[in-house]
């Protein structure tokens, strides 16, 4: 998906990106140079035209724009890529004697809109922006070669999709989800109801 409408923030709002706050409100963006389709990738540039970020593009929510990428790079397989593996390497320590872990979490790793939750090799997320959605041919086969899971499930049913313009979801997207598994933490045992 490629990002060649120019949006131009307010004087002064470039600093709150530029300091990676993710989110753009409708009232900060000063002049859309095209007609950008909601759920599309748009080029954020400052006042002065200097480039800022990639960012997601929604008139429909109150964040219309949330950043993807402070790079003007390709927005593909290969960015989700690296994007998912340096998100599970930086929780590496942070997940000893657990076999469950979030392994994506949101703008936290810019991936606006998607969290994904690891339960033994299982993996239930959440697709929260529109643009995500569009991308999910793109970041869905990034994650499964990264995380390996052996299988993958989405319970997209927030209210937050309906201010992105989404109806709610939930569905096998790779391999067989059980309806439970079990997960252990610190030696003890829970049982976590996957698909409900």
């Amino acid at each position: 998906m490629s990002s060649d409408t120019v949006v131009v923030l307010k004087r002064g709002k470039d600093k709150k990106v530029r300091n990676f706050y993710p989110w753009i409100q409708r009232g900060e963006v000063a002049e859309v140079n095209g007609d950008p389709e909601d759920g599309s990738l748009v080029r954020l540039v400052s006042s002065e035209g200097e480039f800022l970020a990639i960012a997601s593009w929604n008139t429909q929510s109150r964040f219309q724009a949330r950043v993807i990428s402070l790079e003007d790079e390709p927005i593909d397989q290969a960015l989700f890529e690296r994007r998912f593996a340096a998100a599970i390497c930086s929780r590496k320590n942070l997940v000893a004697g657990t076999n469950a872990r979030r392994i994506v979490f949101s703008e936290a790793d810019l991936a606006p809109g998607l969290i994904a939750d690891d339960y033994d090799g299982h993996i239930v997320l959440q697709v929260r922006s529109l643009t995500m959605e569009n991308l999910k041919d793109v970041w869905l086969p990034a994650l499964i070669k990264v995380a390996k899971p052996k299988s993958v499930y989405e319970r997209s049913e927030m209210q937050g999709r309906q201010e992105e313009g989404l109806p709610s979801f939930a569905g096998q997207l790779y391999g067989e989800t059980p309806e439970e598994t079990t997960i252990e933490e610190s030696g003890i045992r829970f049982i976590v109801p996957l698909k409900s």
